[in-house]
């Protein structure tokens, strides 16, 4: 869909540029003229934002956002780990994950935590599970540093 719509704008540079070329354009009146090259600027900045937009995607320096929304207990840690090919979720019977997870590709696995207090904290796997699950095995009390 994007690829059609810089298309477009690329078509519609095109017809602007044989536009001013013409000799019709000469016989424009000046307001006219103002507003044709307003509108050509702001085409320009799109043309341009779409093109930076599509060389991140090609240098995989613009990163993929995907959401899972499901009710609880629903399998949506279940999935990610096995689109994943590694158990980084916890998975319980009973309702689990009990925060916001982000995930990203990294060289290396570390996982931060980001407190309700704004503390970071750098922590292993294992503790990670267990505080993720820990809001509902405390009758939903919030998650603070400790």
């Amino acid at each position: 869909m994007k690829n059609n719509y810089l298309e477009n704008l690329e078509k519609i540079e095109s017809l602007y540029n044989e536009l001013i070329g013409s000799h019709i354009y000469k016989d424009f009146q000046q307001d006219d003229k103002s507003e044709i090259n307003k509108a050509y600027k702001n085409i320009n900045n799109e043309i341009t934002k779409f093109k930076i937009e599509k060389e991140k995607i090609e240098k995989d320096e613009l990163p993929l956002i995907v959401g899972f929304v499901g009710g609880f207990s629903a399998g949506k840690s279940s999935i990610i780990n096995s689109l994943l090919e590694d158990e980084l979720l916890a998975v319980k019977i009973n309702p689990t994950t009990a925060k916001v997870s982000i995930l990203k590709y990294g060289d290396e696995q570390k996982i931060i935590i980001n407190y309700h207090d704004n503390t970071i904290e750098e922590t292993k796997l294992p503790e990670y599970k267990r505080l993720s699950s820990r809001l509902y095995e405390n009758n939903n009390e919030e998650l603070t540093k400790k």
